[in-house]
Order: structure tokens, then sequence, then C-alpha cells
């Protein structure tokens, strides 16, 4: 293992990407519209089956915009993806809402219809 390595380990690039769109979906002062970019970008790498871009879509649930119209929206957003996924893809959705509504004690209505549909 070289000095520069870790620049050039294709996982953590994975890795420190992810935490990007990690860090701009969370931040509910960045751009609707920025957000919403991040959410398609977790959805096609979600679809390429990471299954890290799930968990990621699923804490957005946990948040709340200080623009409740814009909350909501983007709320929605998340379920039809996550509800695309469950139907398109071989990832094992069930398993990723179960989880997270087992360690939710509020938030779950997004996630449960999710599951439900």
């Amino acid at each position: 293992m070289g000095l520069l390595d870790f620049l050039f380990d294709s996982e953590k690039a994975e890795q420190r990407r992810l935490n990007k769109l990690e860090d701009t979906l969370m931040n509910m002062y960045v751009q609707d519209t920025e957000r919403k970019q991040t959410i398609q970008t977790l959805h096609d790498k979600a679809s390429e089956g990471n299954e890290d871009a799930i968990e990621i879509l699923l804490s957005r649930f946990r948040e709340d915009a200080p623009n409740t119209t814009v909350d909501l929206e983007e709320k929605e957003y998340v379920y039809d993806v996550l509800v695309d996924l469950g139907k398109q893809t071989e990832l094992d959705l069930v398993e990723h809402l179960t989880s997270y509504l087992g360690d939710a004690d509020e938030k779950i209505n997004w996630p449960l219809k999710a599951l439900k549909d």
C-alpha cells in the first residue's frame, strides 16, 4: 500500500461520494432542487445494487425541512423512489424498511406506506 492509495481506491472513493450525497440530502438549507437531484442520484446508485444508498434515502424521513410544502414533496419523492426500487430491483427493500421501522420511534408513516406498497 502506497502513500496515495487512498486517493485511488474505488471503494473509498464511492464511500466518500455517498457521504457527500448524504450530507447534501440531510442539509435542510440546501436548495430543494439540489436535494431532489441527490435523491435521483441515490436512486440510480441503489438501482445498481448499492444498499447504502437505500439507507441514505430512508434517513431523509428523519429530517424536516423548514418549508413544509417542500418537505412533503421531497418525502413523497423518496417514497416513490423506494417503491420503484422495490418493484424493479432485486434488493431486499423490505429488510431495509423493517430495520428502519424497528429503530425509529417516530416519523414512520412514509416508510410504513412504502412497505405496504
